[in-house]
């Protein structure tokens, strides 16, 4: 029994000892060839031209081109359900979303692919938050103008949203359930048309993205009244969160991450968690994703594992909040 446990020793030290070896190996060649960033909206969309600064930069940390492929459809699916296939490659990313990483999952029925068993979440990219905006000619001034305004005249308020399970959707319910107020969601088939009506006064209430609301906000059109995020904006300082308003444990936001397929070596992992990061927090990408309404936000591989744990946790009790049934 002696000789065979020592037999067994060496053997489980050399298979130790070749996949340490493997996985020094990987990290030394990785990346030997160009690497994919699957981007699942169409080209010239803001998460595209986002997609696009940090993979220029990330490609600079890796030494090899990223090849930028834009695959749109059905909410960010196609684009995340192509990479899920990719099992094992880490030569395909992609720049996924909250939608197509959190929130889609709790609306489909068969969506084709598990946000959470499907990739390997690498870092956080950006957060981006929603600001709730009345028009500037609205007698709404404050936060607690609206409520009182809601609850003055149940039913009366009509907010928009580019769709069902959209944040400016699921943002507005969650802000009717913790303000105990009743106002009417009315759906669009997307984010131009909201804010055609919200400037024309045919709607009173908006969530919007911060990259959209911004310029109108600006130009005097828009007044914000709260930001849906746990801190503030740094492109609109001025304007409280949810929770300094008056809302209770209110931190609603949208994001961006960047994630492999499923089960690619640890060694390749840890080399684009660390080119990411770089990438991503060098001045030139910060500055350029501010312009578009999102901050960057990164983390370790262990984070991001736990904040798309927590993520997905938190918008399925959203969905259900709303009272959506998968479809």
């Amino acid at each position: 029994m002696s000789a065979i446990r020592t037999v067994s020793n060496i053997l489980s030290c050399v298979g130790f000892s070749v996949l340490l070896g493997t996985s020094v190996a990987i990290a030394q060649t990785f990346p030997e060839k160009p690497v994919w960033m699957v981007v699942p909206f169409p080209a010239g969309a803001s998460t595209d031209a986002s997609g696009r600064m940090i993979s220029d930069a990330l490609g600079k940390e890796l030494g090899q081109p990223i090849i930028v492929e834009n695959k749109s459809g059905a909410g960010g699916n196609i684009g995340a359900d192509f990479v899920a296939n990719k099992k094992g490659d880490p030569y395909y990313l992609l720049l996924g979303t909250t939608g197509n990483l959190a929130v889609n999952k709790w609306l489909t029925k068969d969506l084709g692919y598990d946000p959470l068993k499907d990739f390997t979440p690498l870092t956080t990219a950006f957060i981006s938050c929603n600001v709730l905006v009345v028009p500037a000619q609205s007698s709404i001034k404050t936060l607690g103008d609206l409520i009182a305004e809601a609850k003055k005249n149940p039913g009366k308020l009509n907010y928009g949203s580019p769709g069902i399970g959209t944040a400016g959707h699921l943002a507005g319910e969650w802000f009717k359930k913790k303000a105990n107020v009743n106002i009417v969601h009315v759906p669009y088939r997307g984010g131009p048309q909201v804010l055609q009506d919200l400037l024309a006064g045919l709607l009173q209430i908006s969530f919007e993205a911060v990259g959209n609301a911004l310029p109108q906000v600006k130009a005097g059109k828009l007044r914000p009244l709260a930001s849906t995020c746990r801190d503030r904006i740094p492109m609109m300082p001025d304007v409280p969160t949810m929770i300094e308003a008056g809302i209770p444990d209110f931190d609603i936001r949208a994001w961006g991450m960047i994630v492999a397929p499923a089960d690619i070596p640890k060694a390749a992992a840890e080399k684009l968690n660390a080119a990411l990061v770089k990438a991503i927090n060098s001045e030139k990408v910060r500055n350029a994703l501010n312009v578009t309404g999102v901050v960057a936000e990164t983390s370790s591989l262990e984070g991001a594992k736990t904040f798309l744990v927590e993520e997905n946790r938190k918008w399925k009790a959203l969905v259900e909040s709303a009272g959506i049934t998968p479809q």
